[in-house]
């Protein structure tokens, strides 16, 4: 007779059981990495849109803004004939304070209304500060 060697009932349930314990252990960190990659990734889009906005209303000489509106899934770059230029998706869970903020330089690069605009995601709070003057913005978790 021959001999035939595999597995066993028992040890294919540990096995699974194993394999039940790690997947229950790393998949909610791994939704807390993406959600936190798309939340940096979030903010660097929106500073680049700034130094956009703040470039080519210099060099144009025209007016480019940025309008963000609370409980909303974008937000947008508008030029100065009001069209549309782009539209940025807000990633889900990150909210911000006011209701709707408009963010613009005048033709000499300083911002029209400086201010801090606070956003908050599940787990983080962060701050965009617009300084008076032609001072860099910049954005830093709370």
């Amino acid at each position: 007779m021959k001999s035939e060697s595999g597995f066993t009932l028992i040890e294919m349930l540990i096995v699974l059981v194993m394999i039940m314990v790690l997947t229950i252990l790393i998949v909610p960190n791994m939704f807390k990495m993406i959600q936190k990659y798309e939340t940096n990734a979030f903010f660097k889009q929106l500073n680049s849109d700034i130094l956009y906005i703040q470039n080519e209303t210099m060099s144009q000489a025209k007016e480019y803004r940025i309008v963000l509106q609370a409980n909303q899934q974008y937000y947008y770059i508008i030029n100065f004939e009001n069209k549309i230029v782009k539209e940025v998706k807000v990633p889900e869970g990150i909210n911000y304070s006011n209701v709707q903020t408009t963010i613009k330089f005048n033709v000499r690069g300083s911002i029209f209304n400086p201010r801090t605009i606070y956003f908050n995601d599940k787990e983080t709070a962060y701050k965009l500060v617009l300084p008076l003057g032609k001072g860099r913005h910049y954005i830093e978790e709370r």
